[in-house]
């Protein structure tokens, strides 16, 4: 059990800096493009918003792995 909540929480820290990262680029677009269609800036906006939730959302997962792993006694 502890093995297996090491390696979900190791995962999750994967999965929290890779939608970090994307997130970032996809703000670092929005801002960054000056002349585009309205279509492009809305999915870009949807994109950074959404990334940086679900890598809130994996961060959270992985500190409460790791928490439940220091509790765990085998």
């Amino acid at each position: 059990m502890r093995k297996f909540l090491l390696i979900a929480g190791i995962v999750l820290i994967v999965f929290f800096v890779i939608s970090l990262i994307t997130g970032i680029l996809c703000r670092v677009g929005y801002y960054g493009i000056l002349d585009a269609s309205p279509e492009l800036y809305r999915s870009l906006r949807f994109r950074y918003k959404l990334n940086f939730i679900l890598s809130g959302v994996f961060a959270a997962a992985a500190i409460v792995c790791f928490i439940i792993r220091a509790k765990t006694k085998t």
